[in-house]
């Protein structure tokens, strides 16, 4: 799993831009969490997956290694 310092309350943008055609390639992330890519034992790869409110308005799932941070939320 690579970890990137990607937090809660980050303002995000989609870095790889695999679908050209994508709109939402600016958001704040909400939530993020990690998941399994096998339910078999032998393959033990863990995904990161971040929960994005898009410039849109729409919420959305994506693979944190995708994004990259522009800005982060100050917090005191």
């Amino acid at each position: 799993m690579t970890k990137k310092k990607i937090r809660v309350g980050a303002l995000i943008r989609v870095s790889d831009m695999r679908n050209k055609l994508v709109h939402q390639n600016i958001g704040t992330v909400l939530q993020l969490t990690d998941y399994k890519t096998s339910q078999k034992i032998k393959y033990e790869r863990v995904e990161s997956l971040s929960e994005v409110l898009w410039q849109d308005g729409t919420i959305g799932w994506i693979l944190t290694n995708r994004l990259e941070v522009v800005d982060e939320e100050w917090r005191d």
